[in-house]
């Protein structure tokens, strides 16, 4: 603890006399150093201009290893404050506040998380009604949060999605891999689809039991993602806008395209695209205000985007 008592000397005269008299030039916080051979090396008023700065340079360097320690220790209480400050700030959030924050935080999911599904992430439970009591009993009557649904959700899971639901537009993912009751699963959900805003489309024999199940009017349906042929004229879909697809596959007589405002396709290879048949296909979208195009290749990807009013 050497020269810490300067530092309390200095103090004392901050205290006593004010700032400026604390740090004028002839103010010594310890006791003078000098000794016979200094004093015979330098003269006046080099020797006393040299002790108090000697003086003033021992108390900045006990000054510099305090503010050292109590840097980290600022650094150290930081730490463990923050996350207790978040929490007491959404202790005192109103209820409302906080189901509008996690709808916000569902909305941003609706993007396409993965390379397969557009439909988004199992956002109600693994974001938000597992983190407290109080954040599963607000989920629980925010509708939006349960309104993803797929086929590959147990029955019960599903079940309890559509009841929590209410009557807010349901995103329906039917991709169904090594899974042998979709069909039922699908059927369950088909009792909804006056509710479907967003679908999800793997392959032809999904859309050909729709066919087969009589889903044909999905009065809410605006966003469509597929990766197989569109050939049915039979579906009413008077609000869809957006269309994504992995290929550009639509039969003749595919009466929606002329509503359509959003396009987006991906190709994995350029030789298997008619590009006559992609452009009659753009050319029907009359409405058209946004087309994306991306080529995949093996080891590359290209996009193309382009938006006009």
């Amino acid at each position: 603890m050497d020269y810490l008592e300067d530092v309390g000397n200095l103090l004392a005269i901050i205290r006593s006399r004010g700032w400026d008299a604390a740090f004028a030039e002839d103010v010594l916080y310890g006791v003078s150093h000098s000794d016979q051979h200094r004093s015979r090396l330098y003269g006046e008023p080099l020797l006393s201009l040299r002790q108090v700065l000697e003086d003033s340079k021992r108390c900045m360097s006990m000054l510099s290893k305090i503010t050292e320690c109590l840097g980290r220790k600022i650094r150290r209480l930081e730490k463990r404050t923050i996350p207790l400050v978040l929490e007491d700030g959404i202790r005192r959030l109103p209820d409302e506040l906080l189901a509008n924050i996690f709808t916000l935080g569902h909305l941003s999911t609706t993007s396409r998380d993965s390379d397969r599904s557009p439909i988004g992430g199992d956002y109600a439970l693994r974001g938000v009604s597992h983190v407290s009591h109080r954040f599963r009993e607000i989920s629980l009557v925010t509708p939006i949060l349960w309104s993803r649904l797929s086929v590959l959700y147990p029955d019960s899971k599903l079940q309890a999605f559509l009841s929590r639901s209410g009557q807010v537009d349901l995103e329906i993912d039917t991709y169904h891999p090594f899974i042998s009751n979709f069909k039922e699963k699908l059927k369950t959900l088909s009792t909804y689809s006056h509710r479907w805003s967003r679908l999800l489309i793997m392959d032809e024999e999904t859309e050909r039991f729709m066919q087969k199940l009589g889903l044909t009017k999905f009065p809410r349906l605006r966003h469509l993602y597929h990766e197989c042929p569109i050939t049915s004229t039979a579906w009413q879909m008077p609000l869809l806008s957006h269309i994504e697809c992995s290929s550009c596959h639509f039969g003749p007589g595919v009466p929606f395209l002329e509503q359509l405002t959003t396009f987006e396709v991906s190709f994995e290879h350029m030789d298997s695209v008619n590009l006559d048949e992609f452009a009659q296909v753009v050319h029907n979208m009359s409405n058209l205000r946004k087309l994306s195009v991306q080529l995949i290749y093996l080891y590359s990807e290209y996009m193309f985007t382009s938006e006009w009013l």
